[in-house]
This record gives structure tokens, sequence and C-alpha cells, in this order.
């Protein structure tokens, strides 16, 4: 039976994940084996997050977006991640 709580082989979209709780639950995926997609219209700050776990040795990748209005949303969705995929 497999682990709820691994989540090894998974990608983990998390919004908001330069601070607050998007920074606690993109730490929380990333202990748990996810690959982390942090997703935050401040760009330095999730850039350095996601640097911060890929040197703790997890899969990691930053991408500055603003998802306050579908527009944007929709306009972030069907953009094609920035480098190698996670």
């Amino acid at each position: 039976m497999r682990n709820p709580l691994d989540f090894s082989g998974q990608v983990a979209l998390v919004t908001g994940a330069a601070a607050g709780m998007g920074l606690a639950t993109a730490n929380a995926f990333a202990e748990l084996g996810a690959a982390v997609v942090l997703a935050d219209f401040k760009e330095e700050a999730v850039k350095a997050t996601a640097q911060k776990l890929v040197a703790a040795g997890h899969k990691a990748i930053a991408v500055q977006c603003d998802v306050v209005t579908m527009h944007r949303w929709r306009r972030w969705w069907s953009a094609p991640l920035p480098g190698s995929a996670v």
C-alpha cells in the first residue's frame, strides 16, 4: 500500500510560495518528495526560495505570476515553464 504522505514522482504547484502559508506548503511538499513549482508575483523572493530548496537537495523551480485575476491566471497557465522541466 502506498504511503499517502509520499509525494515522490509528483509535482506540486504552490501559489503564494514566496512567504507565509505558501512558503510553508512548498517546503512541506518538497520534504515529502514532490518536485515543486513555486509561483508568486514577488519574483526575486520566489526565486530565492526555489534556490534554497534546490540547495537542500529538492527539485524546485520558481515562476513569477500573479493569479489575482482569472485573465492573468489563464495567461500564466498557458505559458511554458521557464528552464528545464521539473
